[in-house]
């Protein structure tokens, strides 16, 4: 069940299928960084969950009442980025009807820790705007790696709304503050989404990261990590893969997933350009003076000067980049991938 699309079939017989005074959970699973829950509630409505960090948590539901309060059900319980269906029939019928019902995102997210445990986040009406988990301190859950760039880009939008009778030299330093959470922003967000896609049954092809990024003879022995293919996060680490570096980003998603950033991910060269224009700023910003007043190589014949209208369009580029590349790791299928197919209920027996 740890794969990016799927469908899982089952028989379900109870005789208190139809009671609503003995709600329960039918199935609660977790593979990789999934959640599959599926459960009855005291209104006779059964729910089907499904949650990854990819495309976060989708629920479908159909009343038990539709179908006439059965004591035996078919159920198909479908999964893809974005999508949860549930198609639910009943067996005590003869020729029984599918009911199908497509999932809706949810306000309440199921995740998956570090140590496999579900967490429930959020609820209708509660919105989190931020949460972790630490155990033993470590960290054990965090938001997932888009959920962390769209908070940044909340923080953002507040930043830029400020003012101050400083003038001119305020917003050379209120841009390039925002520049730089951008940069730092999209390096957070890399690494955790490079980490994320295995967890969603999406295996890195470790051999090819190996040869990418090569070990010098000063370090330990990792070899062991090439057939640990299940969490690059060890991998990551000791080779010292730096996802705010532009070409060791883009090398460390094309050797590892197959996914190059102007092709699968279908960004803009030019965007790609202003991108790494804008990394390289961050790095003037940080370490040489926060009040740096233009962007890119100074012998340009029109050269970008820092404003909070250039900041703006550092934003856009920064989003169409991310979710461009989002985008692209979701399109991501296993090998042994099949077509889907239409749930068709099993015979009886």
């Amino acid at each position: 069940m740890c794969r990016p699309e799927g469908t899982l079939e089952l028989q379900i017989r109870s005789e208190d299928l139809a009671n609503g005074n003995r709600p329960g959970r039918i199935l609660n699973v977790v593979a990789g960084r999934h959640v599959f829950r599926l459960e009855r509630s005291k209104d006779l409505t059964l729910g089907f969950w499904h949650g990854c960090p990819g495309s976060g948590t989708h629920k479908a539901e159909v009343s038990l009442r539709d179908l006439g309060l059965p004591t035996a059900l078919f159920v198909a319980l479908t999964w893809a980025p974005y999508a949860a269906t549930l198609s639910v029939g009943n067996l005590d019928q003869s020729g029984p009807k599918l009911h199908r019902a497509e999932g809706e995102p949810t306000a309440r997210r199921l995740l998956v820790g570090d140590t496999g445990e579900i967490y429930e986040v959020g609820a209708e009406g509660v919105e989190v705007a931020r949460f972790s988990f630490r155990r033993a301190g470590e960290i054990e859950l965090e938001p997932s790696a888009l959920e962390t760039w769209l908070s940044s880009i909340e923080a953002i939008k507040l930043m830029s709304a400020a003012t101050s009778a400083a003038g001119r030299l305020f917003e050379i330093a209120q841009a390039n503050a925002i520049v730089s959470i951008l940069v730092t922003s999209f390096e957070v967000f890399c690494q955790r989404r490079f980490r994320e896609i295995s967890g969603e049954g999406i295996a890195p092809d470790m051999t090819a990261l190996a040869k990418a990024f090569s070990r010098i003879d000063s370090m330990p022995d990792d070899s062991w990590l090439i057939e640990q293919e299940r969490d690059v996060l060890p991998f990551v680490s000791r080779r010292g893969i730096n996802f705010q570096n532009y070409e060791q980003c883009k090398k460390a998603y094309s050797a590892a997933y197959g996914i190059g950033l102007a092709s699968s991910a279908d960004i803009d060269s030019k965007d790609l350009k202003a991108l790494k224009d804008l990394v390289a700023h961050r790095h003037k910003v940080v370490h040489v003076s926060p009040t740096q007043t233009t962007i890119g190589p100074l012998e340009r014949e029109s050269p970008v000067f820092v404003s909070l209208e250039a900041a703006q369009d550092a934003i856009e580029v920064f989003e169409r980049v991310i979710h461009g590349l989002h985008a692209a790791t979701l399109s991501l299928r296993s090998p042994d991938s099949a077509e889907g197919k239409e749930p068709q209920i099993l015979a009886r027996g």
